[in-house]
């Protein structure tokens, strides 16, 4: 299972790249470490600085709606700046994203992202203080259902069209279609993603997509399986 998760707060955000036994920070290009960061050279009101980290995430605003205008500006900016940079790195990927913070900035990433990596479920609270490998343990079982979900989905999809011409389970065929960019969706069993590795990268290069399912599941107890393109 390999995914991300971007952990966000006013003070710090980081992205960090996960796989079934490891958790590292990712660096990406152009991405804010901080709101401050996301402001760094830029003229920012002196009535913001009326506002105060809260401690559970981007912001508790003091005065008027004037100030709270100002803050929710800066907040929406340094978000929409995380969105950004991370677009062009994400959308290169094919795997879940799980966000880490309070709902507020959930909401704006939610809003802006673009990547179509984004899972709706995400660990809420300010990440600022927990460790990568307890963030990893909170993201784990989200990744696991929404992974569930979306095989069980394809397994029915697959068995719906069976007799259509619209799925497979000859590997050759499978490989010819994958090359002419005609295979949607490739089901592969456990065990099985090194060994299958060019051809779910032939895939993903025309924008289809790859499911790892167990090898009991497999359609017609096959060794790969794929759902075409007419």
């Amino acid at each position: 299972m390999h995914y991300f998760i971007l952990a966000v707060s006013k003070n710090k955000a980081q992205l960090f790249d996960v796989s079934d036994d490891r958790v590292s920070p990712h660096p990406v290009d152009g991405m804010p470490s901080s709101m401050a960061d996301a402001w760094k050279g830029m003229e920012r009101s002196e009535q913001s600085l009326q506002t105060h980290s809260s401690g559970d995430g981007v912001s508790s605003h003091h005065g008027g709606g004037g100030v709270n205008d100002l803050v929710e500006q800066e907040e929406d900016k340094y978000i929409h700046a995380l969105a950004k940079s991370l677009h062009t790195f994400l959308h290169g990927q094919h795997d879940p994203l799980v966000f880490a913070g309070v709902a507020e900035a959930h909401g704006m990433f939610k809003k802006f992202d673009q990547s179509g990596r984004l899972l709706e479920e995400f660990i809420q609270g300010s990440p600022d203080q927990i460790p990568m490998e307890d963030l990893k343990a909170k993201a784990d079982p989200i990744v696991h259902a929404h992974m569930m979900k979306k095989n069980e989905a394809v397994l029915e999809q697959f068995g719906a069209l069976h007799g259509t011409g619209r799925t497979s389970v000859d590997a050759a065929e499978i490989a010819d279609k994958a090359a002419a960019g005609k295979v949607e969706t490739l089901i592969l069993p456990e065990g099985s993603t090194d060994e299958h590795e060019p051809l779910a990268r032939e895939v993903w290069k025309h924008r289809g997509s790859a499911v790892i399912v167990e090898s009991a599941k497999m359609p017609e107890s096959s060794s790969l399986a794929a759902i075409l393109r007419l």
